[in-house]
């Protein structure tokens, strides 16, 4: 019983005829001539497979504040969770606002077959409300239509109406629209509700000055995939071919201005992080660790050896003193060889009667 206190929250009660009742918290564990049984069960949290512990007969899961399982959980859940809760939106910010700046730019080749990597839940509601994972705002972006033959390149400016006045603001439906109506453009949406653009025969199309994020949000042109640190990744259209990596702005092929501006954004501040920077989120993410770290060692510190205090004053009260014991057993050893003198004195003196005589 005493081991298993220290395991859970365990209360007890004794009867009269001997018989022990154990309760963990408004259940029984033993009862009469009734047992239950504590068993483990996967469940997912934050998509990760973990382990719950919940009582077999009923299936509840008992409330444990205290106790060995009570401090693995909440190490699991609270202290890593919580840190791998961090991380994600660490990661989130850097998926969007890396992509966000690579969507505006232009790789080596341009586009005649592209679909986002992201999906609308509703193409019909408008796109910050759509069910993204990442929200666009109100503004606009650039699409360049180039004819591969002649060179020739026509410029459409695609509107993104986000700001929430009258019942205009752009749906996945109104921008596919949008950009079907552009000559030599072909826009629609996939069953997965991801929006594709294709070109006609001898066109490719390329992107710039996107600056309401809907590109990044819809998946179009980035550079990465993925919504936070489990399902981060590149882009496979880059993986295939680095050719689409966005590192100019239309200049050439020696244009670097958009590969300088990715290098710079680590250094930018972020909405997602409260407008700190991307290095200033990540620096305030390992010092909280740090800091968190040191105050459950220092916790663990003092109740350790408060636990060890409990521990002292309890043997002082009901245990065994090695000391106390080892005089007393001498004690008892010197009245034993005394009372041994004493027999021995008056055998010799009743000997020594009985022969006079």
């Amino acid at each position: 019983i005493n081991r298993l206190s220290e395991i859970a929250p365990i209360s007890v009660n004794n009867r009269e005829n001997g018989a022990v009742d154990v309760y963990l918290g408004n259940d029984f564990l033993v009862f009469s001539q009734q047992t239950q049984h504590l068993e483990t069960y996967q469940d997912s949290d934050r998509g990760i497979l973990t382990t719950n512990i919940r009582i077999r007969e009923n299936l509840f899961e008992p409330d444990l504040k205290s106790g060995e399982i009570s401090g693995i959980l909440e190490s699991r859940d609270e202290v890593l969770g919580g840190f791998v809760d961090s991380l994600d939106q660490l990661t989130t910010a850097i998926i969007f606002e890396f992509n966000k700046i690579h969507s505006s730019g232009e790789g080596q080749q341009g586009f005649t077959d592209v679909s986002g990597t992201y999906f609308v839940n509703d193409t019909t509601a408008s796109l910050d409300e759509a069910g993204l994972d990442f929200t666009p705002e109100h503004g606009s972006f650039k699409l360049k239509v180039t004819n591969q033959i002649t060179g020739l390149i026509e410029t459409s400016t695609i509107n993104i109406d986000l700001d929430g006045i009258g019942s205009n603001d752009t749906t996945l439906e109104d921008l596919r629209t949008a950009l079907d109506a552009i000559t030599n453009v072909d826009a629609s949406i996939d069953i997965n509700g991801k929006l594709r653009i294709q070109t006609a025969d001898n066109y490719e199309v390329r992107f710039a000055d996107d600056n309401s994020g809907v590109l990044a949000a819809l998946g179009i042109n980035t550079f990465f995939t993925g919504t936070d640190s489990a399902s981060i990744s590149i882009n496979q259209l880059l993986k295939d071919n680095p050719a689409y990596f966005a590192s100019g702005q239309g200049g050439g092929k020696g244009d670097n201005r958009n590969t300088l501006k990715l290098a710079e954004f680590i250094d930018k501040p972020s909405s997602l992080l409260k407008n700190l920077s991307i290095d200033d989120s990540y620096n305030q993410l390992i010092s909280n660790l740090a800091q968190n770290s040191s105050s459950e060692q220092s916790l663990y510190e003092g109740l350790s050896g408060y636990q060890d205090s409990l521990q002292s004053q309890k043997q002082q009260v009901s245990g065994v003193s090695i000391d106390e014991e080892a005089i007393k057993i001498l004690q008892y050893q010197h009245a034993y060889q005394a009372a041994a003198k004493i027999i021995t004195t008056v055998d010799q003196l009743f000997n020594t009667l009985i022969n006079s005589l």
